[in-house]
């Protein structure tokens, strides 16, 4: 299967979607593991890194919706179109 600069670009932009959130997700994780343990206090860096994590899931999910439904729409697939909705809605 040949691909061209579209489909190519598709990819690439899930890929780099894909990649971001898992380490995003992950710092999360590890903030709400750090207040449950009652070790670390809420302090002005816990916030600052909190408010970072939120920014980063909220760009990673507009690029999500944006950028890579527009690239696949472009193809004129709708097969392709609906695995990358599909994988958008479940999170993968």
């Amino acid at each position: 299967m040949a691909l061209n600069n579209l489909d190519l670009a598709a990819l690439v932009s899930s890929r780099i979607c894909h990649d971001l959130i898992s380490p995003i997700g992950a710092i999360n994780n590890g903030l709400e593991l750090l207040n449950m343990s009652g070790l670390v206090h809420d302090g002005p860096e816990i916030q600052l890194i909190g408010d970072s994590v939120k920014s980063a899931r909220a760009r990673i999910r507009f690029f999500r919706i944006t950028l890579v439904p527009l690239l696949v729409m472009s193809l004129g697939r709708p097969r392709l179109f609906r695995s990358w909705m599909i994988c958008l809605i479940v999170g993968g």
